[in-house]
């Protein structure tokens, strides 16, 4: 039904248009949920509006006009409250015969758009300029360069990934099985990252002063500036609490996936936020590069010891830590689709070999922990292991499989994920029966569950030392030898 009853802005007051509005609002049901669309309106349009909702929605639940100028709005969406409006803002331009139009670029085109933020937006007759106020302190903005770029952005506001996001995510998985990379896994983020930032316009990155080390910035991402907000890279400086606030601000605001870097030892600072995340069900990533005594020369202040431990007691937020690029692809895949939780993900300054290198269309790290290695023959060893330290499990399987001791080795991306499995799989991954020894260079808390009160760890039980990464590993006995000797004590 139509009615000429006023509009009245929530929350802040001050944030309502400089001129009155013609424009209709409309809230209407599609394929079993609502959106509130905000249109033109001039008397004359009514039937056109009103052919195209019967078109293509099931019903108009309300139609509001407003006595006014010749004028569009936009939704005004708050802060606090991002769930009380719809998705979409539709553009009808009295002199364009009511066709769906929307402004991009100061064009007018046919399109549908999703509203990301912003105010009631206001167009003067004939003059093509935009009146915001006070946000922008009452200035005239150019509403090809200000507002569709701030205003209409194609994203959606209830976290939905795009169609076909995993598409070229797939293709990249395959060619890295192929190929077989020696890269750090932060290299090989950054390589996902190129993909996953095309093909998911709502990601936002950024990188607390630490972005040519992260890895976290792409080809496709232009940096946000206090100038220009078009982008979608923030250089947020040394600031990595303030990063991770602003993360969760942006998160619950919804329409963007924030992510964001630092080195792991550095989530320290970002802890009390990433609580927050967690404790609110944000989807946010932390990008955590030089995960252990691996970066070596930085030495014990930069090296992370019990950080993963740390953050492995968190509820509700997922640690990854994959061992090679291709479980680095499947990793980001993971954490982008975890909508009701942050995730860590520790990666490697170093190099690491390949160790997944036969492609597989299943995500293995879902499931947390897989067997990577079987073992020839009847199993009596079984092999744990994460990030880096796969390799090291590897190599001391190859060692126990020479003098005829049938290993496998299991590779445990999140304990997270592999904690929710149905009680048959973990039962068979954890191999019981088996002489059970995990290796991880950081603190060994934790890893009981795994290995039983029999079997051993291989980790740090000290700070770290300045030194190269390889002498470091050796120094502090994190070794396929030490594996080997720790696995022939029980057998």
């Amino acid at each position: 039904a139509w009615t000429t009853t006023p509009w009245t802005l929530p929350g802040n007051t001050a944030l309502a248009v400089q001129r009155d509005a013609d424009y209709a609002l409309v809230e209407v049901e599609r394929d079993g949920r609502r959106e509130r669309l905000i249109l033109a309106d001039a008397p004359q349009l009514r039937s056109s509006i009103e052919e195209f909702l019967r078109d293509d929605y099931q019903r108009v639940e309300e139609v509001s006009r407003f006595q006014g100028g010749s004028l569009v709005g936009l939704r005004y969406e708050p802060l606090y409250d991002p769930t009380a409006w719809g998705e979409q803002a539709m553009w009808f331009d009295p002199g364009q015969d009511g066709r769906l139009l929307a402004v991009e670029n100061g064009q007018a085109v046919q399109r549908a758009y999703t509203v990301i933020a912003g105010e009631f937006v206001s167009l003067s007759d004939g003059t093509g300029v935009v009146h915001i106020a006070p946000a922008f302190g009452g200035e005239d903005f150019d509403i090809g360069k200000e507002l569709g770029l701030l205003f209409l952005q194609p994203v959606d506001l209830r976290g939905r990934l795009p169609e076909g996001w995993q598409d070229k995510l797939n293709e990249l998985k395959r060619a890295l099985a192929a190929e077989r990379p020696q890269m750090a896994t932060r290299q090989a983020s950054g390589v996902a990252l190129e993909v996953l930032s095309e093909a998911i316009p709502e990601l936002i990155g950024g990188s607390a002063d630490l972005t040519g080390s992260n890895l976290t910035k792409t080809k496709h991402q232009a940096v946000i500036t206090r100038d220009d907000f078009s982008g979608r890279y923030i250089h947020y400086g040394v600031r990595e609490h303030a990063m991770a606030g602003v993360m969760s601000g942006l998160a619950l605001h919804r329409g963007v996936i924030p992510y964001g870097g630092s080195f792991l030892i550095f989530t320290d600072y970002c802890r009390p936020a990433i609580r927050l995340a967690a404790l609110m069900g944000l989807r946010v990533v932390y990008v955590m590069t030089h995960d252990s005594i691996g970066l070596g020369e930085d030495g014990p202040t930069h090296q992370p010891v019990e950080h993963l431990a740390s953050l492995r007691a968190m509820p509700n937020l997922n640690l990854f830590r994959p061992a090679d690029a291709v479980e680095t692809v499947e990793c980001w895949a993971l954490a982008l689709a975890e909508s009701d939780r942050p995730s860590v993900l520790a990666l490697t300054r170093q190099k690491v070999p390949a160790v997944r290198l036969e492609h597989s269309q299943e995500n293995l790290c879902a499931r947390g922990a897989y067997v990577l290695a079987p073992a020839e023959g009847a199993a009596r060893v079984t092999l744990f292991a994460s990030g880096s330290e796969v390799s090291v499990a590897l190599e001391a399987r190859a060692e126990l499989q020479a003098e005829g001791i049938a290993t496998r080795v299991v590779s445990i991306p999140c304990w997270e994920l592999f904690e929710k499995q149905a009680k048959d799989y973990r039962a068979e991954i954890l191999g019981e029966g088996t002489v059970r020894v995990a290796v991880e260079a950081a603190a060994a808390l934790g890893w009981e569950r795994f290995v039983g009160p029999e079997g051993a760890m291989i980790g740090m039980t000290s700070f770290g030392a300045s030194a190269p990464g390889s002498d470091l590993f050796r120094h502090f006995g994190i070794t396929a030898e030490a594996v080997v000797e720790a696995v022939k004590a029980r057998l």
